[in-house]
């Protein structure tokens, strides 16, 4: 090869090196672009999903049970287990619903005659769901999340929520406990709830 063709010829394959690499470069930063925004659009996404709601005052109770109320009288209350000192009741033919989550069960817990404990069950990861979007609506968002054992909880000094999931069967439950009698109770470890899957 003659050395001027031999010059060109070298000069244009470093050109073509150089372009190369360019566009190499390039396509590097659109990458990191492209990567970048769907980040912060999955960010974005799960705040939103996640609910992101202020925190709100605590619950006076559940349902239409408040903290510390004797056993009502004429609420067709049916007991299901007892050690003496904590009672558990459930209503008959009761129907709930929190939000657009169904509720199988539930049961109320009274500890010398107060009203401490309550335990909603439900079934599969479908009311799992509705039951993180009902509650962090009503409450806020919860303060422990973790994702990969289903097991969110909402605290306030005096109350607690627990919504858990469970299991290949998808046992779930939701369970709302007032301390200051909850606490009393610990202490004697007495009287655990039907199901025997809670967590207390």
């Amino acid at each position: 090869m003659l050395p001027g063709l031999e010059m060109m010829h070298g000069n244009s394959y470093g050109m073509r090196y150089n372009a190369l690499q360019g566009n190499q470069e390039n396509d590097m930063r659109r990458i990191r672009k492209l990567v970048l925004a769907a980040l912060m659009l999955l960010i974005a996404t799960q705040a939103l999903a996640g609910g992101n709601h202020p925190k709100r005052a605590e619950p006076p109770g559940v349902l239409d049970f408040a903290w510390g109320q004797p056993i009502p009288v004429g609420q067709n209350l049916r007991p299901e287990a007892s050690d003496g000192r904590t009672l558990w009741y459930s209503r008959r033919n009761e129907t709930i619903r929190l939000g657009n989550a169904d509720i199988q069960r539930a049961f109320y817990g009274f500890y010398d005659n107060r009203f401490f404990a309550a335990l909603l069950t439900f079934q599969g990861l479908t009311q799992f769901r509705r039951l993180v979007f009902a509650l962090e609506t009503q409450y806020g968002s919860a303060d422990q999340r973790d994702n990969f054992r289903k097991i969110y909880r909402w605290i306030w000094p005096r109350v607690t929520i627990t919504l858990s999931l469970k299991g290949r069967a998808r046992h779930g439950e939701i369970f709302y406990q007032f301390l200051p009698i909850a606490n009393q109770r610990q202490k004697r470890r007495s009287g655990r709830p039907p199901g025997g899957y809670a967590p207390y």
